[in-house]
């Protein structure tokens, strides 16, 4: 409270010095301004407005405006917000934080004209101008607020023009460089003005309206009399349909244009070179009453759900009907705070965020609760909140509020185990073991087959079982935990989990089975029909055979009630549960299959990496405790096209990670036998006897057992999402003419049938149906993913030339690089529990459309787009009055912006490499990171700029304190070249200075072997891809290629960005988020910085956390 009064009282005090003045506008704050260039490729700091990646022109904010901010400017801003905050703090439009920092600034503020405005306010973390443009805006409605207003064009500010509707409302609202007077925008206003503004007031201005007619099933036509166009009628996910067409029209700078439909209703426009659209809302149909755009569209017993709070279209939810009296509090759109969330939606109103209004950072379990799983939500969260999760099955990641904002402990072990984001609390028994008897008091009772449950195994439980024919897998408890005795010896065998105490007598004991044993080795009295193993003929009678071993069973009638089903000779506990046979696995085998044929890698997924609940799988990093995950690498193939094959990444993983076994899967080139078990730093080090190849007809030996399979149609797009949810299920895919689809595949199991045109086997019936859509949301309904892989599935198809490559390992010329990218999308999928969506759309606005849909239909957290040029990761924008060209990125700009500020707002990332094998491979790091040893190298390289080499300097000091050997090289010669030697064995690399698409400091092609490496280029071009053809020798490609684990490059020139890289390093060395979220936070808060933010791109998967070995003491800062 003390606090809180000395704030006002120092307030009272601006606030009267302040009125001893006469004050004017200042709205000169919102005009444009202009970059220069500097240096070639460095872009003067300024501010951006919002750009719109899908129109051709932009306009953007210089902090230092050239008509002259003036100390009396200032004043009247300062006045007005901290004059409103007194007399209304919960209504104000400015928070407490945004308060202080506009008091703090002016008490600091020396009085001169045209101060720097880009100063960020150390409480909201905001820009002054940033802050100051909200008072203006906010101010100038109020100013202008009645009840009825009549409709026309009017100034809105002083420097804005925009339509004003009947209820007051604004829309087109435009900038005026000079100003505005009654309606329109002035010219030549400032003595600074360009002469050439005058010069354009009569020339014509080309530009782009989009119309698009809202809830409408049929076409709709737009028009003002002299253009009109006819908008063909297109689909929502949300069941919607809407008509868009786009028209060019021309005409003079600031020209007003009227627009109607043929559904009713108005829009406006005007002429001023930015393309814009012209939006109608036909009446909404009963069909169409789910979408919305505020409470009036839904019915009486429904609202209008925005979420977030930002977007255009909401969803009509229905009401509860009543509430409890509970003191949860929620900050609704509206800026209010409701009692709890269901007052909230009586009375209509959508969700902000959880907890009070005002409140930076809300944590729903109060705090640190390890057996409570708590909700954060924070302002400076990615995605505005999140849930305490399991980091691994041992330890928790607990997120919390601390000082305003959220933190988070990474690793808070959990002596009991972790369980769905909670710790688990110690039952009265942990560990119990059904063999324990007087004879074996510890379990260890190798003659009975027993079964242990305990809270540290996976799936809870689990059966002894045999190793192989001599030796036995003994589960008991020790210390109320589960322990394993991998491979007691059984001298006279083991059968059915068990050691054979002696050998099996029958009738036959002395004049059949020579007294049970057979001359050479063991062998065993088995009933007709229950052999197994090797047959020794000469000892068989009418009854009994001697075998090596017996079966336990040949059908279900054989086996008791607590193990009812036969399976290979075996009774199991689990009759309607797919099981794997583990005997097959070992705990380091790689699968290694060609690209050459989708159907054969496809049907892989569910056989190399599914959910399921056997015990002593291989796990993941990363993953949830339920998945088992074995390295799947596919290489990319062009024998059969006369052509050459690509394994350099492959050769490389399999160096680094020493499998104990390799599985072929199909037909190899002799070529790529020999370099398996050829010696590094050539070949991968194999023994012959480490490698096995298989056929796809071995596919079902891999299930011990299986009453599911999943069947799809021949369609690549479906068969991708179809062998995600086999794995899920841990069941076979079965691809519609493959040669695993036989009838008796099918015969006496559950089909799961999955195809957009009723697809259907032979011989039987499904069990169930899906087509793409449907099986989505099954997928997410089992999953509750918050994961998005976005995939093009045409790039299957090889649509242009890409440039041909010479890889190292082997001979022959790769003629197509870049393509079938898509193809390893599904074994990441279901790595992680991600939902593949797939789109052919083209045209970067229309693909933003599809997966902002799909984002918010699941409220994804993480985007990680899987593919190369088929979904385009840079667009072109033209800025008046620069002579180069200059790209936005559009994975952070366009896709992973849900809220329309051209920012992301969720964690994204692309992976992409020269070809599949590289894709693969990456996938295959990723997901078995913790096998890597780390070196704690860090190298930080700068020359040419003062700047970057004082920043190198700082920061190796920095992480040198914090336990790390970091290196800086620097030179102040102009674009130095550094030895490519620097780059090897470090686990962080960043450069700084002069770039290009094949070039940072070293030629891509002369780029060593990187050691899971995050690289970092503070540079331009690095991630360009100028041509296509050239797309082997981009630098990010490369590195990536080489073994990056994760690369932030600009797709641009770029400059000034020196905040960007701070933020990303702090995001992860200091607060430890995943790579994506360090990515996405660093550009959201990185929009002071001009161009950086719109050009930089994260390859990579977003949902990776790289886990320092240490976190830095202190955070990094910037010194000038």
């Amino acid at each position: 409270m003390a606090r809180k009064n000395i704030f006002e009282f120092l307030t009272l005090i601006v606030i009267a010095s302040l009125l001893c003045t006469p004050l004017y506008s200042l709205d000169v704050l919102a005009q444009e301004g202009n970059i220069k260039k500097i240096n070639g490729d460095t872009i003067q700091q300024g501010t951006f407005g919002k750009i719109t990646p899908n129109d051709k022109y932009i306009h953007f904010e210089n902090v230092n405006t050239p008509l002259g901010v003036t100390n009396q400017d200032l004043k009247r801003v300062v006045v007005k917000s901290l004059l409103e905050y007194l007399e209304n703090p919960r209504n104000s439009t400015l928070s407490l934080d945004e308060t202080k920092d506009v008091l703090i600034f002016y008490l600091n503020y020396s009085g001169e004209d045209n101060p720097d405005l880009s100063k960020r306010g150390s409480n909201s973390g905001k820009s002054i101008q940033i802050i100051f443009s909200k008072v203006l805006e906010s101010s100038a409605e109020r100013e202008q607020k009645n009840d009825s207003c009549s409709s026309g064009w009017k100034c809105k500010t002083e420097y804005h023009k925009a339509y004003q509707n009947s209820d007051c409302s604004w829309k087109s609202t435009s900038f005026c460089e000079s100003g505005c007077e009654k309606g329109s925008c002035l010219y030549n206003r400032s003595n600074n003005a360009s002469s050439e503004i005058n010069t354009n007031i009569t020339q014509e201005i080309e530009e782009q309206v989009k119309c698009r007619i809202f809830y409408t099933d049929t076409e709709q036509t737009c028009g003002n009399g002299e253009y009109s166009c006819t908008g063909e009628v297109m689909n929502n996910s949300d069941g919607t349909s809407f008509a868009s067409c786009t028209m060019n029209v021309k005409g003079k700078k600031d020209e007003n244009l009227t627009w109607k439909s043929s559904c009713g209703g108005y829009a406006y426009t005007v002429i001023d070179g930015i393309n814009e659209y012209a939006d109608f809302k036909c009446k909404i149909s009963d069909n169409q009453k789910q979408s919305c755009f505020d409470n009036g569209d839904c019915s009486s017993d429904k609202y209008c759900e925005f979420d977030p709070c930002e977007i255009d279209t909401g969803k009509c939810v229905k009401k509860p009907e009543e509430c409890i009296q509970v003191n949860q509090p929620v900050c609704g759109c509206d800026g209010r705070t409701y009692f709890n969330d269901c007052i909230r939606q009586i009375s209509g109103v959508s969700k902000d965020h959880d907890g009070k209004c005002g409140q930076e950072c809300y944590d729903s379990d109060g705090g640190k609760d390890y057996y409570v799983k708590g909700k954060v939500s924070a302002v400076n969260m990615v995605g505005g909140s999140g849930w305490d999760t399991c980091y691994d099955s041992t330890t928790v990641r607990e997120f919390y509020c601390e000082n305003k904002y959220y933190s988070v402990e990474d690793r808070h072990i959990c002596p009991q185990g972790c369980v769905d984001g909670v710790c688990v609390k110690e039952p009265e028994q942990l560990c119990t073991d059904s063999d324990v008897t007087n004879e074996f008091p510890g379990g260890k009772n190798y003659f009975v087959k027993g079964k242990v449950s305990a809270i540290n195994m996976v799936g809870g439980s689990g059966w002894d079982t045999c190793y192989d024919s001599t030796t036995v897998r003994e589960f008991y408890c020790e210390n109320k935990y589960y322990s394993v005795e991998d491979r007691h010896s059984c001298p006279q065998g083991c059968v059915d989990g068990v050691c054979v105490r002696e050998v099996i007598t029958g009738v036959c004991q002395t004049s059949v089975c020579n007294g049970g044993q057979h001359s050479g080795g063991m062998s065993y009295c088995c009933e007709k029909g229950y052999g197994v193993g090797t047959h020794f003929s000469k000892y068989d009678d009418d009854n009994y055979e001697c075998w090596s071993r017996c079966k336990e069973c040949l059908n279900d009638s054989d086996c008791p009630s607590d193990r009812p089903k036969c399976s290979n000779g075996t009774c199991i506990e689990n009759p309607n549960q797919n099981n794997k046979l583990m005997d097959k696995y070992l705990s380091k085998e790689v699968f290694l299959i060609s690209d050459q044929n989708w159907k054969d890698v496809l049907s892989l997924v569910p056989l190399t990496t599914w959910t399921g609940s056997e015990m002593e799988c291989q796990r993941g990093y990363g993953t949830p405790d339920n998945v088992c995950v074995y390295p799947t690498l596919i290489y990319h193939d062009e024998i059969y096209e006369g052509a050459g094959f690509d394994v350099d990444s492959i050769i490389y993983f399999m160096q680094q990670y020493s499998p104990d076994k390799v599985i072929i899967v199909g037909e190899t080139p002799q070529e790529l036998d020999n370099l398996l078990i050829a010696s590094p730093d050539l070949g991968a080090g194999l023994k012959v006897q480490d490698i096995q190849k298989i056929g796809v007809n071995d596919y079902f030996g891999y299930w011990e057992y299986f009453d599911t399979v999943v069947y799809v149609e021949d369609n690549y797009e479906l068969a991708l999402l179809a062998s995600t949810y086999a794995s899920l299920i841990n069941a076979p895919l079965i691809i519609e003419g493959s040669l695993q689809d036989s009838e008796i595949v099918f015969n006496g199991r559950n089909v799961i049938c999955v195809g957009d045109g009723g697809v259907s086997p032979a011989g039987t019936t499904c069990s169930e149906q899906y087509n793409l859509e449907q099986l989505r949301q099954k997928h997410v309904d089992e999953t509750d993913t918050d994961k998005i892989i976005l995939v093009n599935p045409t790039d299957w198809n090889y649509k242009e030339y890409r440039g041909n490559f010479q890889p190292v390992k082997t001979a022959a010329i790769v003629q197509k690089s870049a393509y079938k990218t898509s193809l390893i999308s599904p074994f990441l999928a279901s790595a992680k529990h991600e939902l593949i969506v797939s789109t052919i759309k083209e045209e970067p606005q229309d693909i933003a459309n599809f997966i902002q849909g799909k984002i918010l239909e699941i409220n994804a957290n993480y985007l990680t787009i899987i593919a190369a040029i088929d979904i385009p990761h840079k667009m072109e924008v033209i800025i008046p009055g620069i002579d180069y060209q200059i790209y936005n990125a559009l994975d952070s700009q366009l896709y992973a912006d849900t809220n329309g500020d051209y920012m992301p707002d969720i964690a994204v990332g692309r992976i992409w490499g020269v070809s599949s094998s590289d894709v693969s491979t990456y996938l295959a790091k990723v997901l078995f990171y913790n096998n890597f040893e780390k070196e704690n190298n860090m190298k930080f390289m700068a020359s040419s700029f003062f700047s970057m080499i004082d920043l190198a300097t700082r920061w190796s000091a920095g992480f040198n304190d914090a336990g790390y050997n970091a290196i800086a090289v620097t030179s102040e010669e102009q674009t130095y070249n550094f030895d490519p030697a620097e780059w090897e064995n470090q686990d962080l690399i960043v450069y700084q200075d002069h770039g290009s698409t094949p070039w940072a400091g070293i030629s891509s092609r002369d780029m060593p072997l990187l050691d899971n490496s995050m690289v970092v280029a503070n540079a331009c071009l690095t991630c360009h891809l100028l041509d296509h053809r050239i797309f082997p020798l981009s630098f990010c490609v490369t590195a990536m290629k080489q073994g990056a684990v994760g690369y932030v490059g600009s797709v641009s020139l770029t400059g000034g960005q020196d905040q960007f890289f701070i933020d990303l390093l702090n995001n992860i060395y200091y607060y430890g988020l995943s790579l994506g979220e360090s990515f996405s936070t660093a550009v959201s808060f990185s929009e002071s910085e001009g161009l950086l933010g719109r050009s930089m791109i994260f390859l990579g998967d977003p949902t990776l956390n790289v886990n320092p070995h240490y976190k830095l003491q202190e955070k990094l800062i910037r010194y000038y």
